[in-house]
């Protein structure tokens, strides 16, 4: 939760819950009966953008990394998050220094897919 006059700026961001399809936002507004949660479909189809102006360029999708149960949170070649960043919200290096981009755009995550 924020608090009053925090206004939030989010996009270019994977959302992944394989459990939980549906409710994979909920967003309250503050002096807003507006209140709504938003299903994977829905952020993939621009309701979630529609209706609160947030993750123009964010999807739902498994983000294929090398391997998420022994917590290597790397990806792979195939992954949706490689190359789907932008610069002007990356930094210039991953977590192990590897310069960003590598590919057309950053990655998104903490580690850049090795090009």
């Amino acid at each position: 939760a924020f608090s009053s006059g925090v206004q939030l700026q989010a996009d270019h961001n994977l959302y992944y819950n394989p459990y939980r399809e549906e409710d994979v936002i909920c967003a309250y507004f503050l002096g807003s009966e507006d209140n709504a949660c938003f299903t994977n479909a829905q952020i993939n189809d621009g309701v979630w953008f529609t209706r609160t102006g947030q993750g123009e360029h964010s999807f739902y999708g498994d983000p294929l990394f090398a391997d998420a149960s022994s917590k290597d949170f790397h990806l792979r070649a195939d992954s949706p998050a490689v190359d789907t960043g932008t610069p002007a919200w990356s930094c210039s290096d991953d977590l192990e220094r590897r310069t960003r981009p590598a590919g057309g755009a950053p990655d998104l995550g903490p580690y850049e897919y090795p090009k």
